[in-house]
Formats: C-alpha cells, sequence, structure tokens
C-alpha cells in the first residue's frame, strides 16, 4: 500500500483541464429520440453537487418520454460529488423497490455495468436506471468508481467521471417493455457520450 501511496504521488495526473465543448452540444438528440425539454437545477443544488457540467433533459421516441440526467466532473478529485439514488431518493420520500445491477452489452460489443430500482412516490412509479462512470468505464456502485478511476489515474489515463440516470415512468405495461425502452435509449446515447468523454 505505501508503494502504491508513492507511486501515485510521484506519477503525472492525467489532464483535468474543462473540456472545448460541453455537454450539451451533444443532447440535442439522439437517433430516435427527440430532445424536448430540459430542467432547470437551483443553484444551491448546483453548489451542492460542484458540478463541472451537466445535462437534466427530456427525450421522446413518440411514444414514451424519458429523463435523462448527467452530472459531470473532470477531476478524480471530485468524485463521490454525485449522490447515490439509494440516499437522495428515499431522502425525498421515494418508496424503493426491485433494486438490481446488470450488464447491457451494446451492438458495438460496448458494456454497460448499471444498477436499476423502481421508484414510487404516491400514484407515480419510475423505472430508475443509473452508473457512475470511470472515465470510459461504467460502475454500477461508487465504490467500484472510484477503485477504477484510482486505476486510471495509477496508469496516467483519463479523470473524467459523472453520474448517469435515466428515468422512465411507469404505465399499465408490463416492466419489461419500459427495461426494453432504456435499453434502446442507451444503445444510442452511450456512444456518443463515450466519445464526448474521450474528446479534448
Amino acid at each position: 500500500m505505501i508503494l502504491t501511496a508513492t507511486v501515485v504521488q510521484l506519477k503525472p495526473s492525467a489532464k483535468t483541464e474543462a473540456k472545448q465543448r460541453k455537454l450539451d452540444s451533444i443532447a440535442s438528440s439522439f437517433t430516435g429520440w427527440t430532445k424536448v425539454g430540459e430542467s432547470r437545477m437551483d443553484q444551491i443544488i448546483l453548489d451542492e453537487l460542484k458540478l463541472d457540467d451537466f445535462l437534466n433533459q427530456t427525450y421522446t421516441d413518440q411514444d414514451i418520454r424519458l429523463s435523462l440526467y448527467v452530472g459531470y466532473y473532470h477531476s478524480a478529485g471530485k468524485i463521490g460529488a454525485a449522490h447515490d439514488p439509494m440516499v437522495c431518493f428515499p431522502g425525498q420520500g421515494w418508496k424503493i423497490s426491485d433494486k438490481k445491477t446488470g450488464v447491457l452489452t451494446l451492438k458495438n460489443g460496448q458494456q454497460i455495468s448499471y444498477a436499476s430500482m423502481i421508484g414510487q412516490l404516491g400514484q407515480n412509479r419510475e423505472l430508475i436506471t443509473y452508473w457512475f462512470q470511470s472515465y470510459d468505464k461504467t460502475n454500477d456502485n461508487t465504490f467500484s468508481q472510484k477503485v477504477s478511476l484510482f486505476i486510471k489515474k495509477l496508469l496516467g489515463q483519463g479523470e473524467d467521471n459523472a453520474f448517469v440516470r435515466i428515468t422512465l415512468p411507469i404505465g399499465s405495461e408490463p416492466l419489461p417493455a419500459y427495461q426494453k425502452k432504456t435499453s434502446g435509449f442507451i444503445e444510442v446515447f452511450y456512444p456518443v457520450f463515450l466519445d464526448f468523454i474521450k474528446a479534448d
């Protein structure tokens, strides 16, 4: 452990300066999905989350609407600033059920390690799917994100990290129909998002 800590201190950090473009430059639409709304966030929330960049958008495929939130950080020094939904949703009165983790393999071979759950507040039920990004790797929990980003920093790779959450209102259809919609959105969103992460 001492040797590892010494190497980390001596090794130059990966570049952490701000990107040349903002996240909203990729957010107008994704194949098959059109942006139909944008939710503002209070400055007190922005300050609390210590965001370097973010998206908080609504999209439709003409059949259903979903919400995308991305909290983005340029530096490993801010890892852990994002709030885990398992903490913040119950804290706001939501009842949580069907918590699970999984791996989604995209058509291009990329794999997304994610967590999902059902949130209910009054009569409203939502499928909440999320992950913690550590540069080019996805993680289904904050601990594995920290380990992943520690290794990437040790190797001199990128320090960009993010929290990604996709929320889909649940209606009368069976749950797999909503899970399929979420997977379809991730299929077209994630490659674009990953290209953004890797760009200067």
